[in-house]
């Protein structure tokens, strides 16, 4: 993969910032076995993440083309992956 620009790096800094919190919260209610808001963050986050690729390929698109295998690894995210929360109903 190609070095990307300072600008390219910016706007994935921003998007792994933006979802932080939220992977937070998700993770805070998995400890507390809620796999009802579990799921809930997940739908989220991945929602969020569709609307900032649209955005991205809309705005950006000269720069999408070197982002996009990072947004494709941010949504690899293990926490993000329906089994992280079917853990939850394994243990209750």
């Amino acid at each position: 993969m190609k070095k990307l620009t300072t600008k390219q790096q910016k706007i994935i800094k921003n998007v792994k910032d933006s979802i932080a919190i939220d992977l937070s919260v998700m993770e805070d209610f998995k400890a507390e076995d809620d796999y009802k808001m579990t799921k809930h963050c997940q739908k989220h986050l991945l929602s969020k993440l569709d609307g900032i690729s649209s955005f991205l390929i809309y705005h950006e698109s000269k720069n999408w083309d070197a982002i996009k295998d990072i947004m494709w690894e941010i949504r690899q995210d293990h926490r993000l992956q329906s089994e992280w929360a079917w853990e939850i109903q394994e243990r209750v």
